[in-house]
């Protein structure tokens, strides 16, 4: 029954990843600038034009203006400008899958976790009923490829080879920034070949881009673009962010939230203030980190918090938590009650749709209520103090579980071994 199920669902996964296109999607934006790149226009043109130049028809958009995503994005795209979006998207979303399956591939292996036939069942239906992965290929987005990069990053940092570890959150960081938290983990660790190997990664493939697109697209895009998008986009119901949270609850200035009080100075101070105050845990407990479980979880704390402390986190980037996920669960063995717990934190994060329960709570035709005749759905205080947040307070959850895994568990197991005087 299960196993049909999961069939059922992988045939659900394939329609989204290769049947057509239902209207825009967030590959549009690394399409349209790859394309205007082809035909001499900036990539950062606003979107409104790009879509009128290469779809010969107008488009009346409600919320972003220009393409959100650093110039690395663009430049991963380039080579499926020539191809129509829906082609472009087909093969995208091939190569997509391609990469989650040599992630999980290396997640198993030998130098990982290691392969027992009992893997099999979880992964493919934790994978194929994931809602991430859903939102993954309908919008066309390159969390499997930073999975990959992830995945990479740490056999290679427990293999000892430091310098290509830190290489893999550079490359991971040019294309989607946010990764660049993971530096952190190096800095505790003392691994200074990681520190470098970052640097190094994030510089050649800085340089690759501008290489191609000039200098002025990176001035473009951290002095116009990120500013922007940052601004607008926090407040959104699905940004499961420490900021994301604190925008929803004390800044009305979007529209989406009923705030608590219409403070956005303060949203911004306590921001600054839990990242910080997560921050410094994060790092002590790297430092602290001495044998392979310990930094196991040290690590897997390490990305947790890196979602946490991104401006913005939609729920399709909980795929970069698999392998860390699968850590998590290993190290739980033996221990009912945190086993338990992790599961219903997958339930939550992977199973259950957002919209399932906003739908059901939340009055109006949605958030952004996209069809003429629709009424907006504003979310109250209560809203965002309980559904609106149950991701973000999963992802809390999920923190504090990888702070306490590893050495907990030694701890526990020492002192049931030691001697009784």
């Amino acid at each position: 029954m299960s196993l049909t199920i999961g069939l059922l669902f992988a045939l659900s996964i394939g329609r989204h990843a290769f049947g057509p296109p239902k209207g825009l999607n967030d590959f549009v934006q690394e399409w349209t600038s790859a394309r205007n790149h082809l035909v001499g226009e900036p990539i950062y043109a606003p979107l409104a034009d790009s879509l009128k130049r290469h779809f010969r028809r107008e488009v009346q958009l409600t919320t972003i203006q220009v393409n959100a995503h650093p110039p690395s994005c663009v430049l991963l795209t380039l080579p499926l400008a020539r191809f129509s979006f829906t082609r472009a998207l087909q093969i995208w979303n091939g190569l997509s899958l391609a990469m989650l399956i040599v992630a999980v591939a290396l997640l198993f292996s030998r130098a990982g976790l290691g392969w027992s036939p009992w893997y099999l069942l979880p992964v493919f239906a934790l994978t194929v009923t994931s809602n991430p992965l859903a939102q993954q290929m309908l919008q066309g987005q390159l969390n499997l490829l930073l999975l990959l990069l992830l995945t990479g990053f740490w056999l290679t940092a427990r293999s000892g080879r430091w310098a290509w570890a830190g290489v893999l959150v550079g490359v991971a960081g040019a294309i989607k920034l946010f990764p660049l938290y993971l530096g952190l983990y190096f800095l505790a660790q003392r691994r200074w070949l990681g520190v470098l190997g970052v640097g190094a990664g994030f510089a050649i493939t800085t340089l690759v881009t501008m290489s191609v697109f000039g200098v002025d697209v990176y001035v473009e895009y951290f002095r116009e673009v990120a500013p922007a998008v940052a601004g607008e986009f926090q407040s959104y119901w699905p940004n499961a962010s420490i900021s994301g949270f604190f925008r929803k609850l004390l800044d009305g200035s979007v529209g989406h939230t009923l705030p608590l009080a219409d403070l956005p100075g303060l949203a911004s101070l306590l921001t600054l203030a839990t990242v910080l105050a997560m921050t410094i845990a994060v790092g002590l407990r790297c430092y602290r980190a001495q044998d392979d479980r310990q930094r196991d979880s040290a690590m897997a704390a390490c990305v947790v918090a890196m979602l946490l402390a991104s401006p913005i986190t939609w729920d399709h980037y909980f795929l970069l938590l698999l392998p860390f996920l699968a850590l998590l669960w290993q190290q739980a063995c033996g221990a009912p009650a945190r086993q338990a717990a992790l599961l219903l934190l997958i339930v939550l994060m992977f199973t259950v749709r957002p919209t399932w329960i906003w739908d059901a709570v939340i009055p109006g035709d949605g958030e952004l209520a996209l069809r003429a005749g629709d009424v907006p759905s504003v979310g109250a205080t209560w809203h965002v103090l309980t559904v609106l947040s149950y991701e973000f307070y999963s992802l809390v959850a999920l923190w504090w579980l990888a702070m306490r895994s590893g050495p907990v568990a030694d701890e526990t197991k020492m002192a049931r071994t030691a001697p009784v005087a």
